[in-house]
């Protein structure tokens, strides 16, 4: 839920808020308080509430405007909503006119929170597949075993496929409370007892679905709840996404500072590559945020060159195949050997997020003319068939 603090003196506006409020089913009214607070009863409500977001109700333009530089020089990062119940113009970024709605005021609350607390979290990362069995979460557990190991850093995992995360079979591991649970909780997350809620492999924090423990839907304020809570406690928070973004896993591509899309060199996996940048870049997040990986690659697939070209994204890591020592992994419950080529793609991925994405060397090819243009030819016509 998303902590609420009204700031309103008009009966009528605080009758009509306060429904409003919890008609969302997504806000709670903390606290009503009068336009013209004295500066110590706002500090207090301020400390003691810590509120997401602030609703106040313009009736009085003048007092309220002066209640409003007065919130900016208390904390110039709460988020504020001016809220109007009669037609008047409200100029401020973040302001509610009538007619007033439900959908309206989340639509106003949502800019607000991410607006003002600060978009990108520089230090979490979301790995997507192309489509399911790509490799993603394979390589996320992967990459964060690196981090902690080679690089020394404090690495959460978190499982965001609350319908078909495997993490906890892959690795032997039994979640203390599932990803639903802590989602559900995340709003009071400073006062979660947080060793309850993670569990641990190899210098590893993660945060495991349970499977069948869908009762709870998480909203998009429980994963910006959540980041805020881990991004401060961990070098590298890394987001295992499921193959479909839905409205509260919005939340994370948008906060992320890197988001990977991982695809395979066939055909179909580069199709819905293209049509999952296609839906982030609809989604907001911005482009120079995106990269791709290509995992399980083969000698004779097309180049990265190539696929650069095909999705019009850079592509940052190419993985190699290696099923054995995936499997061998698999079937020891633990991780990839990191002295296997594929354990040391998966160091290099580990080393560019602990060096701030700064560009590691790429080797270069020189592929034949037929040889690029005969895999770009079939991506296009395949395309072509899908268009119909």
């Amino acid at each position: 839920m998303i902590r609420t603090l009204l700031i309103a003196d008009d009966r009528e506006a605080v009758e009509l808020l306060g429904s409003l409020i919890r008609s969302t089913g997504e806000l709670t009214l903390e606290r009503v308080l009068p336009v013209t607070p004295g500066s110590h009863q706002l500090t207090m409500a301020l400390q003691t509430l810590a509120p997401d977001v602030i609703l106040l109700d313009v009736s009085d333009a003048g007092k309220a405007f002066r209640v409003y530089e007065q919130l900016r020089a208390m904390d110039s990062e709460i988020p504020v909503v001016t809220v109007s119940i009669d037609f008047r113009v409200v100029l401020t970024p973040f302001a509610l006119e009538p007619p007033l709605s439900v959908p309206r005021l989340m639509q106003t609350v949502r800019a607000a929170v991410n607006a003002r607390r600060g978009r990108h979290k520089e230090n979490v990362v979301a790995i997507l597949p192309a489509k399911a069995g790509g490799g993603a979460t394979t390589i996320a557990m992967n990459a964060a075993a690196r981090l902690a190991g080679v690089f020394g850093k404090r690495v959460l995992v978190c499982e965001s496929d609350l319908h078909s995360g495997v993490i906890a079979e892959l690795l032997g591991l039994k979640a203390n409370a599932s990803m639903q649970q802590t989602l559900e909780s995340a709003d009071s997350a400073e006062t979660l007892i947080w060793p309850r809620h993670v569990c641990h492999k190899d210098g590893v924090d993660f945060l495991l679905t349970r499977r069948g423990n869908n009762a709870y839907r998480p909203r998009w304020h429980d994963y910006h709840h959540l980041l805020s809570f881990v991004s401060p406690r961990y070098d590298t928070v890394l987001v295992d996404m499921p193959d479909q973004i839905d409205d509260a896993t919005a939340e994370v591509v948008q906060c992320a500072k890197r988001v990977y899309v991982t695809t395979t060199p066939e055909i179909l996996s580069l199709c819905l590559a293209h049509e999952r940048i296609a839906e982030l870049r609809a989604m907001g997040v911005d482009a120079t945020n995106i990269r791709v990986i290509v995992n399980r690659e083969h000698s004779t697939e097309m180049q990265s060159r190539q696929i650069e070209e095909i999705l019009k994204c850079p592509v940052e890591l190419v993985i190699p195949n290696d099923y054995p020592a995936v499997r061998a992994a698999a079937l020891a419950r633990t991780f990839v050997d990191g002295r296997t080529t594929l354990g040391r793609s998966y160091e290099k991925f580990a080393g560019l997020m602990a060096s701030g994405y700064r560009p590691l060397p790429v080797a270069v090819t020189k592929p034949s003319l037929f040889g690029f243009m005969r895999p770009a030819r079939r991506y296009a016509e395949s395309l072509a068939v899908q268009r119909g």
